[in-house]
């Protein structure tokens, strides 16, 4: 009968053992690392769109409704009552009755917090603020007015003329990344190349808030939206 042996391992294959181990769980523990700052990164920037993405189309919808007045409307004509270069307000007389009441006024208004985490995109129409998202660190509104120049700070005189309105919004991350180094140029509407400003508004060089256009060099992911709403009422005669 064969006997069977009592030999073991030896110390050299022990050791060669556990570097082998060691080096495939140091593969995996890479692949988790490198996938989980990618699943982060995807994360954070999706998060800054969809916040900067529903506050757009809930301002370009209601935007566009400015100076609305049935046909039979009674009274003068609504718009834009206050305008500069984060807060606007307008009406639209939807029941055409001549005053304004409840949601037939609306009011976007950024509030330019020392901090980030406290500047709040807000929009009021007659039943207090609603915070339309978190973590935006710049907004603008530009106005375009009837004879094609722009303004950051319309007069009295020039609420009447506009036609349209550029807003730019500017997100940040709620949570920086140590990895990631950002460098990037953010550049509000009234600073491009095209843009004609009026002789009461002077070239903007920096968002409203005084931030300059290009991040400080920090660990924040950023995006930018920038749209154009047409005012499809205001300059109609009934």
């Amino acid at each position: 009968m064969k006997q069977l042996s009592n030999r073991g391992f030896t110390l050299i294959e022990l050791m060669i053992t556990l570097a082998m181990t060691g080096i495939i769980v140091a593969a995996v523990y890479s692949v988790y690392t490198v996938q989980s700052r990618a699943y982060g990164k995807q994360e954070q920037v999706a998060d800054i769109q969809q916040t900067l993405s529903a506050a757009v189309f809930l301002m370009t919808r209601d935007i566009r409704m400015a100076g609305f007045q049935p046909e039979d409307g009674k009274g003068s004509k609504p718009g834009f009552t206050a305008a500069t270069a984060t807060t606007l307000t307008f009406g639209k007389d939807l029941d055409g009755d001549g005053t304004l009441v409840g949601s037939e006024e609306t009011t976007y208004e950024f509030n330019n917090a020392a901090k980030i985490a406290d500047r709040k995109l807000t929009r009021n129409i007659g039943s207090g603020d609603q915070l339309l998202g978190d973590n935006i660190e710049a907004v603008e509104f530009l106005y375009t007015l009837a004879n094609g120049d722009s303004t950051r700070t319309p007069s009295t005189a020039e609420m009447g003329k506009i036609r349209a309105v550029t807003v730019s919004v500017l997100g940040i991350a709620a949570y920086p990344d140590s990895s990631f180094d950002n460098q990037n140029t953010y550049i509000p509407g009234s600073n491009r190349s095209g843009v004609t400003l009026s002789d009461s508004d002077s070239k903007a060089t920096t968002w409203p808030n005084g931030m300059a256009s290009t991040a400080p060099k920090d660990h924040y992911r950023r995006r930018m939206l920038i749209t154009t709403i047409n005012c499809r009422n205001m300059g109609l005669s009934l």
